[in-house]
């Protein structure tokens, strides 16, 4: 949620709170009583959706960024082994192709850095036991495959993620909706009371009219001072 959400939820409660607790003679219609019940229905479900939201982002991003630095990590071993093959052998467009620290790894577009990592890979096995003198050797080549698949299963499972958040962003929209509706039902049927219950009307409008007031007050702050 954003912080504009974050506050309507708040507003949400308030509003509850206010029907929870009518001032002394107050008599609230069925109409009314029901329309709280389901907003706050409505709330609780907007809080479990963004939980499970958050804690899926965090978790899916984490794995993801953990596969990355050890595919990039295994990928330079390897390049470092290509490089000082081509260096000893004078091969020199070998050399440009291994030529690969960490940092000018990372400074690639993170698509094109299991692309590059492929690259490495396959080359290594093209070359074979000419590298074992240089430090890669069968167990390097499969812990640098290990590592791509890895990464590439990851990327999968966060495009997914994507997807679901996607999913569940239209789905925090349809409830916030759901949840507006029923605060505009409470808002008509409380009207009643703006005349003979005017402490009572006046601290429902309070309760509704906090994030307005929020975001009113933002407003004017941010607005340049004018100059005489």
């Amino acid at each position: 949620m954003n912080k504009r959400e974050e506050s309507k939820v708040e507003t949400y409660k308030n509003i509850t709170g206010v029907i929870e607790t009518p001032d002394e003679g107050v008599t609230l219609t069925p109409a009314m009583i029901t329309a709280k019940d389901e907003l706050k229905i409505y709330v609780t479900r907007i809080t479990e959706k963004e939980g499970k939201l958050k804690s899926s982002t965090v978790g899916k991003t984490e794995a993801k960024d953990s596969s990355l630095v050890k595919l990039i990590k295994h990928t330079v071993v390897v390049a470092g082994s290509i490089y000082a093959y081509a260096v000893k052998n004078e091969i020199v467009e070998l050399q440009l192709f291994a030529d690969l620290s960490e940092n000018m790894l990372r400074k690639n577009r993170q698509t094109d850095i299991p692309v590059r990592a492929k690259n490495i890979l396959l080359k290594a096995l093209e070359l074979g036991t000419k590298l074992s003198e240089y430090g890669t050797t069968i167990v390097e080549t499969d812990e640098l495959a290990e590592d791509l698949t890895e990464f590439e299963t990851k990327d999968e499972s966060q495009n997914e993620g994507v997807n679901t958040r996607t999913a569940a962003r239209k789905d925090l929209d349809f409830l916030f909706s759901q949840a507006d509706k029923r605060v505009k039902v409470i808002q008509r049927l409380m009207s009643k009371f703006q005349d003979s219950y005017p402490e009572y009307f006046n601290r429902f409008e309070a309760a509704r009219n906090i994030r307005n007031k929020s975001s009113k007050k933002k407003t004017e702050e941010a607005a340049p001072t004018p100059q005489s």
